[in-house]
């Protein structure tokens, strides 16, 4: 875990000396407007928890006044730059791990920002699972996207895919860190429903890949592919 908080707060830093330090999700943007705003009663105030929310939120710039968020990871670098970027009262954002964090029940939705194939260890995904489960009543909405799986995948020179344990490897300086679990989604499906939830909706989205690589901007045939879900809290 060390070795990737530090690959993660290396990351954001080079971010934000390459860029303004975040990049709008237009995929997880599209999926909450079309799919996961339609499981939520948005006639009342809507808790929202964003796991993974890296340097600023996905849902900056159209979250409607019924709406209050709590963006969660934990790289402090990201943590500080989401700070400084968002200034609404609406938006609150914190450094720490759902798996740890000592949430009551208090979220109506948990939406994972491409946080879960970061987590490239079994039992930490498991906690994982167990934290966000400690974040929602019975019947709360948990969401998200994640890359998956297909015969075809391909990377570049830089990274290494363990085929056996589902984990993607990087060379970083002289590091070998591992970095995204990219399994089967019926591997995840499982996962949900041993995790205790209910699997609402549960599909790949055509036509649509997720760029591993950095330095790349447009998909290519060999990325994996891209998983949505939505379940509730059994």
């Amino acid at each position: 875990m060390s070795d990737q908080k530090s690959y993660w707060n290396e990351s954001y830093l080079k971010m934000k000396r390459e860029s303004s330090g975040y990049v709008v999700n237009d995929s997880l943007i599209e999926f909450f407007q079309s799919k996961v705003m339609t499981y939520l009663n948005s006639k009342k105030r809507i808790k929202i928890l964003e796991t993974g929310c890296g340097g600023g939120s996905f849902l900056e710039g159209f979250v409607g006044p019924n709406f209050i968020l709590v963006g969660l990871d934990f790289s402090e670098d990201a943590i500080r730059m989401a700070q400084n970027r968002v200034d609404d009262s609406r938006f609150q954002f914190l450094q720490g791990d759902v798996s740890t964090m000592n949430w009551q029940k208090e979220f109506d939705l948990v939406i994972d920002s491409h946080c879960l194939h970061c987590l490239v260890e079994n039992e930490l995904r498991k906690k994982y699972f167990a934290g966000v489960k400690r974040a929602l009543p019975a019947g709360g909405v948990f969401a998200f996207e994640s890359m998956i799986a297909h015969d075809d995948l391909n990377f570049s020179d830089y990274f290494l895919y363990l085929e056996e344990e589902k984990t993607l490897l990087q060379q970083i300086g002289t590091e070998v860190v591992p970095v995204r679990k990219i399994l089967p989604a019926k591997v995840i499906e499982e996962e949900l429903v041993t995790a205790g939830f209910n699997i609402i909706y549960f599909a790949v989205a055509l036509g649509k890949k997720v760029i591993p690589d950095e330095g790349r901007t447009s998909p290519v045939e060999g990325d994996p592919e891209l998983l949505r879900v939505i379940c509730t809290k059994r």
